[in-house]
Formats: C-alpha cells, sequence, structure tokens
C-alpha cells in the first residue's frame, strides 16, 4: 500500500508508517561499519536512532555529508527526523551531534532538497539547539 502514496509532505510519515522504506529485501554485498574507509574518500558513519543500522557516508574532500535518514532538511534548515519514524530518540540525537561534530559544508538528506548555502549556520543553529536540550518536535 505504501507503494502508492507519493513522498511529499506529511505523506512521507504515512508512507513510513504503513510500509518499509524499501518494501523487498535486498541482500547485502558488502557490510560497512563506523570509521571505514570505501574508495578512499568516503567515511562511514555510524548514525543509529532512525534505523538500527543507519549509516551515513561523509566524502571528505568535500565535506559533504550524504545523511539519508539521520537528518532532514527543511527551507534550509537542518531538522530531526519524525519522531514517528525514529524509535530511538536517544541515539538519532547522538547520531546528530556526530554528524554536526564533521563541520559539513555540504549535507545530502535522503528526503528533500541538499543544504548547500549557509550549511554552517544551520550546523550552528542545530548544534546550539541540541546544547539547550531541545525537544525532539513530533514532525521533526
Amino acid at each position: 500500500m505504501s507503494d502508492q502514496i507519493p513522498e511529499w509532505g506529511v505523506l512521507v510519515l504515512a508512507k513510513g508508517l504503513l510500509g518499509e522504506a524499501t518494501p523487498r529485501a535486498v541482500a547485502a554485498q558488502h557490510l560497512v561499519y563506523h570509521g571505514d574507509i570505501i574508495l578512499d574518500d568516503f567515511e562511514v558513519i555510524a548514525t543509529p536512532g532512525h534505523t538500527d543500522g543507519h549509516v551515513c557516508y561523509f566524502y571528505r574532500p568535500a565535506k559533504a555529508l550524504f545523511a539519508g535518514d539521520a537528518r532532514a532538511v527543511i527551507d534550509g534548515r537542518i531538522r530531526f527526523m519524525a519522531r514517528p519514524v525514529t524509535p530511538d530518540l536517544e541515539s538519532a540525537r547522538l547520531s546528530l551531534e556526530k554528524c554536526l561534530a564533521l563541520n559539513p559544508e555540504l549535507i545530502c538528506p535522503g528526503h528533500r532538497e541538499p543544504l548547500a548555502v549557509g550549511v554552517k549556520n544551520a550546523c550552528n543553529a542545530m548544534g546550539s539547539y541540541l546544547k539547550g536540550g531541545g525537544r525532539w518536535p513530533f514532525f521533526g
């Protein structure tokens, strides 16, 4: 059923709650672990929270973070993934802090547009929010 729902706005939540992100199982060809370096320049960053085995890839030459579902970017701001699709909020918060510590200059989330302008300011704003004990909004 989730295949029939467009991946847009709040419908992303419905899609995630009704079905798996990948409705058909895919066999792993190669397992990666935190700290592994892939193709000489992509560092594997373990970012559990949204899912147990979630990883991000940090392309060191361009300081580009391929964040998948570890974070969202909405209207030029770094956001949490929505609470209903993030079963381990504490791990997800720690994963977000880990990603911010990389000081990325480009953030490519799994959904919506990349963040290429004002990245440092957006990271600083989210970092301040986290340090201030900011709560996890329901919709991210």
